[in-house]
């Protein structure tokens, strides 16, 4: 799982930034997989262009075991590949 995250973030650090883009999503729900995962459905919503919907699964954080359905968070998002999502924090 760890492995997992560092990839992410490593793959993240070596896209061109111009390719990636901040915005806000609406938790649309949230699923506990298991005891360390969590899979989070949700409606992204990007200052330009049409609103998305995508998931996530982070690792169990204490700030992600605060979200809630209902709740808004910041991803991160490939233009060229809108599933390519990660979490950028609570808003």
């Amino acid at each position: 799982m760890l492995i997992i995250v560092i990839m992410s973030i490593y793959q993240m650090q070596i896209k061109p930034r111009q390719n990636r883009r901040q915005a806000q999503a609406l938790i649309l729900s949230i699923e506990h997989l298991n005891t360390t995962e969590i899979k989070i459905q949700m409606q992204v919503e990007p200052d330009r262009g049409r609103n998305f919907s995508a998931e996530i699964r982070p690792v169990l954080s204490v700030e992600i075991t605060r979200l809630k359905e209902g709740s808004r968070l910041l991803v991160t998002y490939d233009l060229a590949n809108r599933k390519d999502l990660v979490y950028s924090g609570a808003v």
